[in-house]
């Protein structure tokens, strides 16, 4: 009963999380706690949440999902690369007026746990499954009585048989220890995922009798908002994604117009919601695809076009250049980068963010890293990409092609990002600091090419990859690039 005065939220998970205080959430964030490398680097998150406790009963949760933490992650090959479940660590700190405070914690004695929620599963690789009957099930979250006779006693996860320990196989079959015996949890760095932009679908085709293909009039990353005027309960929609359509040629055959997938490769980006009974709106929250048309089948008729907009998540939360001429095709270049920008830019730089992948791979940040400066604020990402270089940097001094995770086969051309990326950040920002942190780290990086060289041609040998889908690299050979390169590295 006495004034609060203040309330902090310190907030993470293993996988990701969203807190709710009294049935409203805390932060505007999506998929806290961001990727890092976990097992040396974990990031939690610290919110304002006076506005949020009140007088007498209160009532605090969170809902998880796998995120990168468990489930597929890249390739569709590579499965619970941390751990194989989620857990939750959370600390609510409430400051009174008369200068008293009270501690709230996780823990295995007033903490309950409920598994039959409405999100069944959630992916970023396979999409969500979500059914809205459920929702009554959690709905007392917001209420002063509500029935947790359901839930179940908390339980402490352990680190020890829920989480990968032992030797990963590295670049040229080098082999590194995997351990979390140097974990640091540090406060958040950079932006976490949040809304860039709400869009609306341009155009509907039922391309064939019940499935209606919805035009967003961009290739953007996010989920979608669906709203539905009177469902039905029970009844499952589905939702798929796609960049492209089957074009009008022979070679589509029958599926002119219908949404291509193939380029999503193991990536299933798939929706399946089951309804409730009346207007309701639906919004993934543990998935998140990369698309500009999506196919919904399982309505009768098709849904007006305001009624399924796109929600365009992204660590760039708004833009800092804008760029326009008198030639429509150099303003769609421009846009075309910019979106690029926006859409890559989810946590890591990722290579694509829409396929069975979307790593960090470095080669792609090293040669954006210039025009990401200028389009974005995008100063904190990269001081904490460049940490996530460090983290995954080889004993030897080789930095891997991708961070975090480690990994990879592309040589000088995707390494030396560890060497581009602080100093772009450094020319662009004036930001020493990054410089200050990341020197020695480029140090290492620098002897270990000289330790590649071949002492017979003087030139350096960690080529590889090179620019692997150019033309000219079947020409020149990589080695051209690898050499070009080394010797930039050197100059910076």
């Amino acid at each position: 009963d006495k004034p609060v005065a203040s309330a902090r939220l310190y907030a993470t998970a293993r996988g990701v999380y969203e807190m709710y205080i009294n049935g409203r959430r805390a932060g505007d964030a999506y998929f806290t706690p961001d990727l890092t490398q976990y097992n040396i680097t974990h990031m939690y998150q610290t919110y304002d949440v006076t506005d949020m406790v009140r007088n007498g009963a209160n009532a605090m949760g969170a809902m998880l999902g796998e995120g990168w933490w468990s489930g597929q992650l890249s390739f569709g090959t590579v499965w619970n690369h941390f751990g194989d479940r989620q857990s939750l660590l959370a600390k609510l700190v409430v400051t009174y007026k008369d200068g008293t405070s009270e501690t709230v914690v996780t823990n295995d004695r007033t903490w309950k746990y409920f598994g039959n929620g409405p999100v069944i599963y959630g992916s970023f690789h396979l999409g969500e499954i979500y059914d809205a009957t459920r929702e009554a099930e959690i709905e007392g979250w917001s209420t002063a009585a509500y029935d947790d006779s359901k839930w179940k006693k908390a339980v402490v996860v352990p680190l020890e048989g829920t989480t990968f320990s032992g030797v990963e196989g590295g670049p040229g079959g080098a082999a590194t220890p995997f351990s979390f015996e140097k974990l640091s949890l540090v406060g958040q760095i950079g932006n976490s995922p949040g809304i860039f932009k709400v869009l609306t679908a341009k155009s509907v085709k039922e391309v064939r009798p019940g499935v209606f293909v919805y035009d967003m009039g961009q290739n953007i990353v996010g989920v979608p908002r669906i709203t539905i005027a009177d469902g039905r309960a029970g009844r499952k929609i589905t939702l798929r994604y796609s960049e492209m359509l089957y074009p009008d040629l022979p070679e589509s055959g029958k599926n002119v117009g219908m949404i291509m997938t193939e380029n999503y490769r193991a990536a299933l980006s798939q929706d399946v919601y089951t309804m409730k009974a009346g207007r309701q709106v639906y919004q993934p929250r543990f998935t998140f695809h990369g698309y500009q048309y999506i196919e919904i089948t399982g309505i009768e008729k098709p849904l007006p076009l305001e009624a399924v907009e796109g929600v365009v998540i992204s660590s760039i939360r708004e833009l800092s250049s804008d760029y326009r001429t008198s030639n429509e095709k150099v303003n769609k270049l421009w846009s075309n980068l910019v979106w690029s920008n926006i859409d890559n830019f989810l946590s890591i730089p990722t290579d694509c963010p829409q396929r069975n992948e979307r790593m960090g791979w470095s080669g792609d940040i090293n040669v954006f890293s210039r025009t990401a400066t200028y389009v974005s604020n995008a100063d904190q990402f990269l001081t904490r990409h460049m940490r996530a270089m460090r983290d995954v940097q080889t004993p030897a001094g080789r930095f891997t092609d991708i961070a975090p995770i480690g990994g990879g086969f592309g040589g000088i051309l995707w390494g030396s990002a560890g060497i581009v990326v602080p100093w772009e950040v450094y020319l662009q920002y004036r930001d020493a600091g990054l410089l200050e942190q990341h020197y020695p780290a480029m140090v290492a990086y620098m002897n270990y090419l000289e330790t590649t060289i071949d002492p017979k041609t003087g030139f350096i040998s960690d080529a590889q990859l090179g620019d692997w889908l150019g033309p000219q690299n079947n020409a020149l050979g990589s080695q051209y690039l690898a050499v070009a390169y080394h010797v930039y590295c050197l100059d910076i």
